[in-house]
């Protein structure tokens, strides 16, 4: 939910920047094809957020040179933002799904248990410490990934399930 919040709250502010901008031009450099252009703001911020993507899907047309470079801007401008926001998405979720795989990976080898002591005694059988020690050094590897992950996005913290074995 605050994922969809930010990507909608940059949305809006950019449609509401891009209306302030073009209010002042509907009629003269910013008009409506074959239609009186209505001059109202709700107006203004529907031809300035349908310039946000580089398709456009409105019946404004740009008469000055300074509103087809404002346009244009706008097109690269939204389309980043969103690029940015899209990526910035499937990152947040891959490091979720990488911190999800460590949790069950550590549940599965305690036993489905969850408790340390559970794990250290499966992978070190019978004082045999060559056993497991492969296994728990890709385990802390892991376990750094995720740390840094929760780093670079602390977003992360928010996601929370009610799986115990998710929870590293």
């Amino acid at each position: 939910m605050i994922l969809v919040l930010v990507v909608m709250t940059w949305a809006i502010a950019l449609a509401l920047g891009a209306g302030l901008i073009v209010q002042p031009e509907l009629g003269g450099g910013v008009r409506v094809s074959g239609e009186t252009t209505p001059t109202d703001f709700v107006t203004a911020v529907y031809a300035g957020g349908s310039s946000l993507s580089i398709v456009g899907s409105s019946n404004f047309s740009t008469h000055t040179a300074p509103m087809k470079v404002f346009f244009l801007l706008n097109a690269v401008i939204g389309t980043s933002v969103i690029s940015l926001t899209l990526t910035y998405l499937m990152q947040v979720y891959g490091a979720l799904q990488q911190r999800n795989t460590l949790g069950l990976q550590l549940y599965l080898l305690s036993g489905e248990t969850g408790d340390a002591a559970e794990l250290i005694a499966r992978l070190f059988p019978e004082g045999n410490l060559s056993a497991g020690y492969s296994i728990l050094s890709e385990a802390a590897s892991r376990m750094t990934q995720a740390k840094e992950a929760h780093h670079f996005y602390p977003v992360l913290c928010y996601y929370r399930f009610r799986e115990p074995f998710y929870s590293v």
